[in-house]
This record gives C-alpha cells, structure tokens and sequence, in this order.
C-alpha cells in the first residue's frame, strides 16, 4: 500500500513538472535603453532600444507603442527585426495635456508572443501659454481692403519670460514681439518700428491653437490705417 502511494505521489510530481515547461515561453532577447520620457510642446524626447539576442532559439522581434495620450505620437523606426537589432522611438508632443502618463512598449516574438515594458511619459506645461509654433493658416487685412492668406512662425524671445515673437508679423517680413498674459489669453504689441520705417502697435487674444491681432501701423507720413490678423494653427 506504501509502494503504491509513494508510486502515484512520484507520477503527480511528474505530470505537474511538465505542465510548468509546457507553459513557460523561453526567453530569446532582452531590451535594454528603456527609460522615462520627457517632453513639451513642440520638443522631441526618444528612447534608444537595444533588442539584444538571448537565445535558445531566434525569432522575429515586433514592438509597438501603447497608451498614449492625445497629442502625442510615438514614431518607432523599425518596428520589427531579427535579435540582434537597434530601434528609435521618438515622442512628439502636439499639444498633449500636461501630466503624468504610463506607457508600454509591447514585443511581440513570433514564436514566444507577447511581452510588455511600462514606462513614464512627462507632458511638461507649455511655454508661454502654448502659443508656440507655426500656424499654417493665417489671414490679414486692413480696412477695407482684401485679406490675404499667409503662415507665421511664433517662437519664444530671450528678452523677456512672458514675450514671443511673431517673425512674419501680419504677412510683413518683420518679426515684432508681443508681452504675454497668460492668465486672461490676451497680448500687447508694444510700439515697435519697423525696419521700413513703419511703426506698429495692437493687442489680442488667443487660445492653444488660434490667435487674433488687432494692430494699428503709422507710416513715415504718419497715416495710421488700422489692421488685423488671425492665426491658426
């Protein structure tokens, strides 16, 4: 009666241990390079991976992205490769919502499945209210006249934390700076002369993706004609 329940106890121990193998994927590579991201508006951040051949065996190697945000796209080049292989990441931040978010970066072997790494992404605030950035459809116009359709660059001024500049300032050719109050979304255009000897001054409002300008401009004969302009993005 012993024999035969030290013989079924030996037969479970068995069965139980094949099972576990059965079960258990190998692991053929590792990744190495991964680690937070940070970024902000209209910066990059990347991650650069390593897919580091472990063996037993070789296999096809394919990683994708997930979780992210809205605003925010991850360009992963390549996407797939043989262990053992490098890949870049890189993260854009297209006006994402600032804060705290957890990433993971599935790989999936062909014949080991799937695994997953998770990650922090830091979506930092926005400089200078978010107003940053090109602005591909922008309009002009003075008085009466006709508007026009032109494109416009605003990036930040090193003279002062609150100011950036606009470098085609109403479909002009000259860059003007404008002081920055983000917490009413307004802007003044301090009097500023122009290199053509046009002078020219205004406020406005803006949003995360459009801005309108009301500004006058006084020429050397000192005729003032009053103007506006709309940015968006």
């Amino acid at each position: 009666m012993r024999k035969a329940y030290l013989l079924f106890a030996l037969l479970c121990v068995a069965f139980s241990a094949c099972r576990k193998s059965t079960n258990q994927n190998p692991t053929t590579y590792i990744i190495n390079g991964l680690h937070d991201v940070t970024i902000q508006q209209g910066q990059d951040d990347q991650l650069d991976l390593t897919v580091q051949y472990t063996g037993p065996i070789q296999e096809n190697v394919t990683l994708s992205v997930w979780g992210l945000p809205a605003g925010v796209t991850a360009d992963l080049n390549p996407t797939t490769g043989t262990p053992n292989y490098n890949a870049t990441v890189v993260f854009t931040d297209h006006y994402g919502v600032p804060g705290n978010y957890l990433i993971k970066l599935l790989a999936h072997g062909s014949q080991t499945g799937d695994r997953s790494y998770t990650f922090n992404l830091h979506i930092l605030t926005p400089a200078n209210c978010g107003i940053l950035g090109f602005y591909s459809q922008g309009t002009t116009g003075c008085g009466n006249n006709t508007n026009y359709q032109y494109t416009d660059n605003v990036v930040n001024s090193t003279a002062a934390s609150n100011r950036v500049v606009f470098q085609n300032f109403g479909d002009m050719g000259y860059q003007v700076y404008a002081d920055i109050n983000c917490a009413n979304n307004t802007l003044t255009i301090p009097n500023q002369l122009l290199p053509n000897g046009v002078q020219v001054a205004g406020s406005g409002t803006f949003t995360s993706n459009v801005i309108n300008v009301d500004f006058s401009q006084t020429s050397t004969t000192n005729i003032t004609t009053y103007c506006n302009f709309t940015l968006i993005r």
